[in-house]
């Protein structure tokens, strides 16, 4: 399974917003669609660091492509982080795999 593209958000502090991670996937070399698949996302603050804490991820599909939503923010349960720079990953219930990609980062100013 393969996954490309690395996009950047970026919210403000005070905001709470969802961010949207595009992912288009291939499996066994074609086009997979994964939204009818559990999907999580992460935060780290390096790569080194490994993900402590793995937040749901809801699926929306914008012109065709599907893309993993996710509340970032300290309002309505939204996953609050410090201000910086987060990488975001993504783990995708692909039974039997469970597939963790780096998918771009989301700053927070």
């Amino acid at each position: 399974m393969s996954v490309n593209d690395n996009p950047v958000a970026v919210v403000y502090r005070l905001s709470t917003e969802f961010i949207w991670v595009p992912v288009n996937l291939t499996r066994f070399g074609e086009p997979y669609d994964p939204t009818g698949n559990p999907v999580w996302l992460a935060f780290t603050e390096t790569p080194a660091d490994e993900p402590a804490v793995w937040n749901p991820g809801g699926w929306e599909t914008v012109d065709g492509t599907p893309s993993v939503t996710c509340l970032i923010g300290p309002a309505n349960s939204g996953v609050n982080l410090p201000v910086g720079e987060h990488l975001i990953w993504l783990k995708i219930q692909v039974d039997p795999e469970v597939p963790v990609f780096f998918r771009g980062y989301v700053r927070i100013t």
